[in-house]
């Protein structure tokens, strides 16, 4: 949210405040220490148990400090539930924000703890900030009534991709690339079967892996069986992402779950047709299907193969499909995303009398 928050800052339109509850999270590996842009930044003491922080200072900024709107990032954690419960008792208005609720509907336990988690948005919410236009469906469908949901992506910086020339794969072999951590959530199973289809089937065809995890198991399996077809590169530092995609071609990314999956579009950014999964909320507001890729049901091993063999039996077509993907990636900037959010904020604010239209102040709870 970075290039969003920074984009933000240098708009005169508005001004706002970010608080911070934890300075790291298990489990995420891109850095969470560097010094903030330019945009005001308050971190909230606390505790943190596991992946769930409680910061009681949280209290005092909902309660004392004066804004138009408050927006709470995230809904499962301690201290979002407790700014929530707060806003609603003393009648602030305030918005939920964040990646598609429910994207894993199979533990029984945790869609128990989702609704839990969710019945103070669900009635005291003025609106909701999805993160594409699947999640903002979702909050609408949990709102049930005609409250707004606005769809605004991550809006990811993409000039260092923008700038890297199409990939041209005519007379050499098809780079296949995936890149996110090694989970069975990422689909990894079936990356490893698919794969092992095409490149027995395709000379031509080369896979690499960037990212670790407890399945690496099944890559190192498929290099045993392919040699030097197969790369593992491990993880790489997240400022440095954008070498693992200079020699790739086509990004293949079969996650069963992915609330936004920044990847998708910094591959289409770069010119890369994507094979990706529907269960990925970038793919619907990014991926033009049988244009700028393919967009697919998992875990269909069958459906990647064929969508990979496309390729590289049509390596003239990757280009096309990378020119599409690019112009459309390129389209969620952070200037398009400060502009629908400013316009969002107008809209929600509008009926107050100490806001002119073009005067937003907004605070944003991350």
């Amino acid at each position: 949210m970075r290039p969003l928050l920074e984009a933000l800052a240098a708009d005169e339109r508005l001004e706002f405040e970010v608080v911070h509850c934890t300075r790291s999270m298990p489990g995420r590996t891109w850095p969470t220490r560097e010094p903030p842009g330019k945009y005001p930044v308050r971190w909230l003491r606390g505790v943190r148990i596991g992946p769930f922080c409680f910061n009681p200072g949280v209290l005092f900024v909902c309660l004392r400090r004066e804004y138009d709107l408050f927006i709470v990032n995230s809904y499962e954690q301690p201290t979002s539930q407790a700014a929530m419960l707060s806003l609603s008792v003393v009648g602030r208005r305030w918005a939920i924000a964040g990646e598609r609720p429910g994207v894993n509907r199979h533990s029984i336990v945790r869609n128990v703890l989702r609704a839990v988690a969710l019945w103070m948005p669900r009635h005291y919410a003025c609106c909701a900030f999805g993160t594409g236009s699947l999640a903002a469906h979702a909050f609408r469908e949990i709102f049930q009534d005609d409250r707004p949901a606005y769809s605004i992506p991550y809006c990811i910086e993409l000039e260092p991709f923008l700038k890297l020339p199409l990939p041209d794969p005519s007379g050499r072999e098809v780079n296949f690339l995936f890149s996110g951590q090694l989970i069975p959530r990422k689909g990894i199973d079936v990356l490893s079967e698919a794969a092992a289809k095409v490149l027995a089937s395709r000379k031509r065809a080369r896979l690499c892996i960037v990212g670790d995890g407890p399945e690496r198991y099944r890559i190192n399996s498929l290099a045993c069986l392919f040699g030097d077809r197969v790369r593992f590169h491990g993880y790489i530092p997240f400022e440095e992402r954008i070498n693992a995609y200079r020699d790739a071609h086509v990004l293949v990314f079969p996650s069963r779950f992915d609330g936004w999956g920044a990847v998708v579009h910094e591959a289409m950014a770069r010119g890369m047709p994507v094979i990706t999964s529907a269960e990925v909320g970038s793919a619907h507001d990014l991926v033009e299907n049988g244009r700028s890729g393919f967009m697919l049901q998992p875990p269909d091993v069958d459906k990647y193969v064929r969508a990979m063999l496309y390729f590289v039996d049509h390596p003239n077509e990757i280009a096309a499909f990378g020119s599409r993907a690019r112009a459309k990636a390129g389209e969620y900037s952070p200037t398009r995303g400060v502009e629908t959010l400013v316009a969002a904020l107008v809209d929600i604010c509008s009926d107050r009398d100490t806001i002119d239209a073009g005067q937003v102040r907004e605070a944003g709870l991350h």
